[in-house]
């Protein structure tokens, strides 16, 4: 009996350390910075980087600006990441030519410019409250113990 509480208690551990990576997502957003940052999803298990990528692309348009900037923000592979550089500030950013550049990291919506605070208190509080009835249930023999009436 006491080999299932120990199970109980060590997974109840796991369960709660397992949380996936939050990342700022958005596509191809032009003009003002920032705009990306007010959507942010949960990564799938094999997303363990959060993307950050900026394009300086011809446009088709005979309207407006030959070349446009736009930013891409999204849950990551590693191998997505491979070829990544790790600060956009060394992306080499010709204006006569063509580029995409994109960093990758590794903790929650680090890709983006604000942290992502909304659901952490949450998210906290559900993982407590995991980790107190996984020890109550550990602990439940002792606990139930003290208390017999004879």
């Amino acid at each position: 009996m006491y080999k299932i509480y120990v199970f109980g208690l060590v997974w109840t551990f796991l369960i709660a350390g397992v949380t996936n990576l939050k990342c700022h997502v958005c596509k191809d957003q032009t003009g003002t910075t920032g705009k990306c940052d007010a959507t942010v999803e949960s990564c799938g298990t094999d997303e363990v980087y959060c993307l950050r990528g900026k394009k300086w692309k011809s446009t088709s348009s005979s309207v407006g600006p030959p070349r446009q900037l736009s930013e891409h923000m999204h849950c990551a592979t590693e191998e997505e990441c491979s070829g990544s550089v790790s600060d956009m500030e060394t992306c080499p950013t010709p204006p006569w030519k063509d580029w995409n550049c994109t960093a990758c990291c590794k903790s929650d919506c680090c890709n983006g410019i604000m942290a992502c605070s909304h659901g952490t208190v949450f998210q906290n509080l559900k993982l407590m409250l995991i980790l107190v009835a996984g020890m109550l249930t550990a602990l439940q023999p002792y606990l139930l113990g003290s208390l017999r009436i004879t």
